[in-house]
């Protein structure tokens, strides 16, 4: 049976006290997320890509159907030389880390 074919839970819709929680939850991390974002400078960033465009916070309701917060440290996505660090908050299934290096990334004080 198609999951839209269900009745609606009503009692889940009405619950506001789990509603709450998870937005509490959301504003949690979109605070940790801020903190991080903001302990870098652009100076900071520049250093490991010159063309760094700086900090993202994005948020999204329906990542395969869970809520997801995404922190972006430096991006620069040139394919051959940019450099971008993703963390990826998905509720009900981790905290993520990438890191995204161009195929000749520049030589930077962070890499050897």
């Amino acid at each position: 049976m198609d999951s839209f074919q269900k009745p609606i839970d009503l009692k889940l819709w009405l619950n506001a006290d789990l509603i709450q929680q998870q937005n509490l939850l959301k504003r949690q991390f979109t605070a940790i997320f801020e903190e991080v974002g903001s302990a870098f400078s652009q100076k900071e960033l520049q250093q490991i890509s010159q063309k760094s465009r700086g900090v993202k916070l994005s948020k999204g309701n329906d990542l395969l159907g869970f809520p997801y917060q995404v922190l972006d440290l430096i991006r620069d996505f040139d394919l051959m030389s940019g450099a971008n660090i993703r963390i990826l908050n998905w509720f009900g299934n981790g905290i993520y880390t990438t890191v995204y290096l161009g195929k000749k990334p520049k030589k930077t004080p962070f890499m050897s």
